[in-house]
């Protein structure tokens, strides 16, 4: 079974074809989930579920630079923009889909480095190219 470290990963966000890297980023997370709704009727001891819709969000950390990708994110998100976001895993496998920013989070220690962190909120549909 082959398994692959993070080093190679990264990711990019917004317009479709002017997608920009956010860059001095260390970390990214992709998480996709499914409902599963309850059609259990009466007299049913036992639960029935049907499946449901599918979304998926996604967020980044890393350490703040300022550079034209971190600022592009912030943009986008008081801008309320609906943008492509690109996740990479290596150079040839990653997931894209488009969506929303709904949260920055900076942190400035005194004793530290400041970091910086984004949320994403999918809209329709997540591709795989893996």
């Amino acid at each position: 079974m082959t398994t692959y470290n993070g080093t190679a990963g990264y990711f990019e966000i917004g317009p479709t074809g002017s997608e920009v890297v956010v860059t001095n980023m260390a970390h990214w997370s992709l998480t996709v989930s499914a409902d599963a709704n309850d059609a259990t009727i009466f007299g049913n001891r036992w639960r029935d579920f049907k499946d449901g819709c599918v979304s998926w969000t996604a967020s980044g950390d890393g350490f703040w630079d300022g550079a034209t990708g971190q600022t592009g994110v912030h943009v986008d998100l008081v801008a309320g923009t609906r943008t492509k976001g690109i996740f990479y895993i290596n150079t040839t496998k990653y997931y894209s889909g488009y969506g929303y920013l709904t949260g920055e989070t900076i942190d400035t220690p005194v004793a530290g480095v400041i970091a910086i962190s984004f949320d994403f909120q999918g809209d329709g549909t997540l591709t795989a190219a893996i």
